[in-house]
């Protein structure tokens, strides 16, 4: 009795201590939304802790890494992870207080970000900085974590468009797309804000064997479209050497092109495609203006082309009987393969031609739509192609808007060269390689030694 007389006031002094410091710290909730440019508006939850009047923490989902985590990687996070809740997308470990107004350093899987914050009434307003790129924020106080949609709702027409739009039915029987729908489904089931959703679908997408699968809060491929930037620029290096810059491949860029082709009077051209992440079927229609035959492309194969039955490729007889594709609008390509199931591509020569010699740049960001421009330039030797290996991201994809604001893009026809060969995980080889930096001056070299 003694013994428990002694240590019962030490341990009702640590107990009282310990009560003392969880009561210290203020635990608020809010519901933000993060406006990302072409990306869409993203709501998730953070908790914000305040330590002292002039420090606190904060942090999403604690569990969303670790769910998308096997075993080994679980375990080692918790051991070694950065910050107070290695588990969470975003946190603020050591933030900083001065009223209302909130700051610290973010320690986060989707970049590094200065985090600034006013809170007023409940209701909070900020931004997250990078260099001089920043992305703004709003939220409000709320009493409780609970789903901010219906992400049931999101999962089961996200399981649908896949299998009803899905360029060919039978990759859902893959061992790749199997795992990444199982578990899709399983976060759609769990989560409680975009954060949850995306962080997963994203780790998840990585090891998919097949490109163009986005889940966004906006249709990225419309985004694309209604860029009016200018896409293609030219510029004279010298007397000898003229360069065409391409920054993406759209069909009102590409068809004015001719107006500058025509002005070109040097008897070499580049055509740096470096960082080129493709664009639309208009990428083929500059080739017309290197060309003195007609050439038929590439086809591209749709679901109605499999749902017919057909499990191989198309042979040579049955893609002679199909009627060419040489110009229409995007919704018009679309539509033919939708409708058919199978597109051929045929590229006829432009009036505006250019009979000099051309040389094509590629790294390993060319991608999508200016890889089979690369394929075709290379395979009939019309251009030397210089560089690296092209990304093989080539599959021709379409937005689909699946719930409320959300969006599925997905592949909805493959792409293959004439001699039936697959670029998608592939890409393009070029023919002189050298490293991406080095690919403009290798080019002007190989000119100045065949002159």
């Amino acid at each position: 009795m003694k013994l428990k007389k002694r240590y019962s006031f030490p341990l009702l002094l640590i107990l009282i201590l310990l009560v003392s410091s969880c009561q210290a710290q203020s635990k608020k909730i809010y519901e933000l939304q993060l406006n990302y440019p072409d990306f869409g508006e993203i709501d998730f939850y953070m908790t914000f802790v305040s330590k002292t009047d002039s420090t606190f923490y904060a942090y999403t989902n604690p569990k969303t890494v670790y769910q998308t985590l096997p075993f080994y990687k679980k375990w080692y996070l918790q051991l070694f992870g950065q910050g107070k809740k290695p588990g969470a997308v975003i946190q603020v470990p050591n933030g900083k207080r001065d009223g209302h107004n909130y700051s610290g350093k973010v320690a986060s899987y989707i970049g590094k970000f200065n985090f600034q914050a006013t809170i007023n009434d409940k209701k909070m307003k900020g931004k997250l900085t990078q260099g001089e790129g920043e992305l703004s924020f709003k939220g409000r106080e709320v009493s409780k974590i609970k789903p901010i949609i219906n992400y049931d709702s999101l999962g089961r027409t996200f399981q649908k468009t896949v299998s009803e739009k899905i360029y060919n039915p039978n990759i859902l029987k893959r061992k790749d797309w199997k795992k990444f729908l199982r578990k899709m489904k399983k976060s759609f089931d769990k989560a409680d804000d975009d954060l949850d959703i995306l962080l997963k679908f994203y780790s998840y997408q990585q090891n998919l064997k097949t490109s163009h699968v986005y889940l966004t809060k906006e249709d990225v491929m419309k985004t694309m479209a209604s860029d009016h930037s200018q896409n293609i620029e030219f510029k004279k290096v010298n007397d000898n050497v003229s360069v065409m810059k391409v920054k993406s491949f759209e069909l009102k860029d590409t068809t004015e092109v001719k107006k500058d082709i025509k002005d070109i009077k040097t008897p070499n051209l580049i055509i740096d495609i470096r960082d080129c992440p493709g664009g639309d079927f208009s990428s083929l229609l500059l080739a017309s203006h290197f060309i003195d035959k007609s050439y038929k492309v590439g086809y591209f194969l749709g679901q109605k082309y499999y749902e017919k039955g057909h499990n191989e490729l198309p042979s040579k007889k049955y893609l002679n009987q199909q009627k060419p594709f040489t110009k229409g609008t995007l919704d018009d390509f679309f539509n033919i393969i939708e409708n058919k199931g199978i597109l051929v591509g045929k590229v006829n020569p432009s009036p505006i031609h250019y009979g000099g010699n051309v040389y094509v740049l590629t790294n390993k960001n060319t991608a999508s739509a200016a890889e089979p421009f690369t394929y075709f330039m290379k395979d009939e030797n019309i251009a030397t192609i210089i560089g690296e290996n092209t990304a093989g991201i080539m599959l021709s994809a379409k937005g689909f808007n699946i719930y409320k604001e959300w969006w599925l893009t997905l592949p909805v026809a493959n792409y293959y060269t004439m001699d039936n060969k697959h670029l998608d995980q592939v890409g393009v080889s070029p023919n002189i390689e050298t490293e991406s930096d080095k690919a403009m001056k290798k080019a002007k070299e190989l000119i100045k030694k065949n002159n």
